[in-house]
Parts: C-alpha cells; sequence; structure tokens
C-alpha cells in the first residue's frame, strides 16, 4: 500500500446511503493503490473499494456503516489477487495522522472570512441565490464562488456539494454551524473543502 496508508477492514455500505460519500470514480482496472491514490490527492483520509471496480472516498465512516465479518471478496477488476469489497461492502484504507476533512479553505479570500461548515437544504437554502461560478462548477472554489457573490454586492458567500455556490445577505431558514460534513473536495480547488451533502462552507464579506 501506499506510505502511511493501512487496511481498516470491510465495512457495509448502502445501509442508509454511502458510508464514504464525498467522491467516487470507477475504473476497469481498479486495485487498491489506485483507489488510493484517487482519494489522497482530493484530500481524503479514506478510500474504499467496492463490487471489484468502484472507489470511494470520505473523511469519517457515515449513514450508518459499520464492520463487517464478511462480504469483501470480489476480486479487483485490475488486480485479480486482491479483494476490492463485494455486493454493499467496501474494503476500506485509512491514512495515517490526518486532520479530517470539514476545514474550508484557511480564512477566505481577500475580503472574506470564513463562518465554518453550515447545515443546509434544497427546500429551504441557507443561501437563497445560485452563483454563477466562472468556468461554471468546474472551477469550483472559495475565491470563484465568492468572487461570483461579490459581483452580485452579496454579503455572504456559501459552497456546497463540490461544485454548488449559493449568495445572499443573511443566513436563512434556521440553520446552523456543523461539526461535520463539509468534507468534499472544491471540483476547481482539491485541496479545499466545498461543503457536502447538505452541508455548506459560509463565508463572509
Amino acid at each position: 500500500l501506499p506510505t502511511n496508508w493501512s487496511y481498516k477492514g470491510c465495512y457495509t455500505d448502502g445501509v442508509n446511503g454511502r458510508t464514504l460519500r464525498s467522491s467516487a470514480t470507477a475504473a476497469a482496472d481498479m486495485t487498491a493503490a489506485k483507489c488510493i491514490a484517487y482519494c489522497g490527492v482530493r484530500g481524503y483520509s479514506l478510500a474504499g473499494t467496492e463490487y471489484s471496480n468502484e472507489c470511494f472516498c470520505g473523511n469519517s465512516i457515515a449513514n450508518g456503516g459499520g464492520p463487517a465479518a464478511s462480504g469483501c471478496d470480489m476480486p479487483c477488476s485490475g488486480a485479480p489477487g486482491e479483494a476490492c469489497g463485494g455486493p454493499n461492502r467496501l474494503s476500506v484504507y485509512e491514512k495515517a495522522a490526518t486532520t479530517g476533512g470539514t476545514t474550508p479553505a484557511a480564512s477566505g479570500p481577500s475580503g472574506w472570512g470564513s463562518l465554518g461548515c453550515y447545515s443546509d437544504s434544497v427546500a429551504a437554502r441557507i443561501l437563497p441565490t445560485v452563483g454563477i461560478i466562472n468556468g461554471g462548477p468546474a472551477n469550483m472554489s472559495a475565491a470563484s464562488c465568492t468572487a461570483a457573490c461579490a459581483a452580485s454586492n452579496f454579503k455572504y458567500a456559501g459552497t456546497e456539494y463540490a461544485g454548488e455556490c449559493f449568495c445572499g445577505n443573511a443566513l436563512g431558514n434556521g440553520h446552523t454551524k456543523q461539526d461535520e460534513g463539509c468534507d468534499m473536495a472544491c471540483n476547481g480547488a482539491p485541496s479545499e473543502m466545498c461543503g457536502g451533502a447538505n452541508r455548506i462552507n459560509v463565508y463572509e464579506f
């Protein structure tokens, strides 16, 4: 395995959603090392292979996933002598000495300060206006989102689900600060975190 990574064990997946929910890929030549490389370069501390050719990343075990006594016995599509999870089973690998993934960009771009991670929902947004990013969702970062919101004279900006940007002049709908869940790497800046599922990194001008 790559340096500082070790096998954590076989885990259930899909109990109440994805156990590793932050990023995913699939490949016809999947191996543990290939999955770890994919997750590691995006700043995640957990990588998991599943169903021979799938790879999932995260910084915490989510949605009720837990250790499984069996089921991680499907051969990797890229290394038949190696196991890559199974149906609803993840072979999970962990990077040592990590600090987790809820940290947004250090302090926000010039003029903007980070307020941290907040809850959000599609039905009742904390910030009501969609920010139009220069270059689209693939260019998402704290800088591109705050620039989009600043161009329309908004006071708050928020990055969510790796590629979404929202703007507003107040934090609405009773959403609160959260200790976890902002663990998806920004599409345009993989070293930064851009919220997560129903989680948003908020910045204030």
